[in-house]
């Protein structure tokens, strides 16, 4: 999961989108991941009740993955559709 994350962070610090974006999606991606992390040794050395906090941390981690995914898609489209407009002046 750990390249994942880093493979399209790194992806998406790439695209044309806000800094601000940027920071909040790839920071709420890291701080998911670790979370989702975490949590699977509060259950098992804390307490089972700590099962909640796995399950929000793996939601999240899920949307904000989606949210990357959607950023760099997008990114990759609007490139292509630059790149056809410049082509065809």
């Amino acid at each position: 999961m750990g390249m994942l994350v880093l493979t399209l962070t790194h992806l998406m610090l790439m695209t044309e989108f806000s800094v601000r974006l940027k920071i909040w999606i790839s920071g709420l991606t890291y701080l998911s991941a670790l979370a989702d992390e975490a949590g699977g040794w509060l259950v098992r050395f804390v307490d089972p009740l700590f099962a909640w906090f796995k399950i929000a941390a793996f939601l999240l981690l899920e949307f904000s993955l989606a949210a990357l995914l959607f950023v760099v898609i997008a990114a990759l489209i609007r490139a292509q559709i630059q790149l056809r407009q410049n082509s065809s002046e």
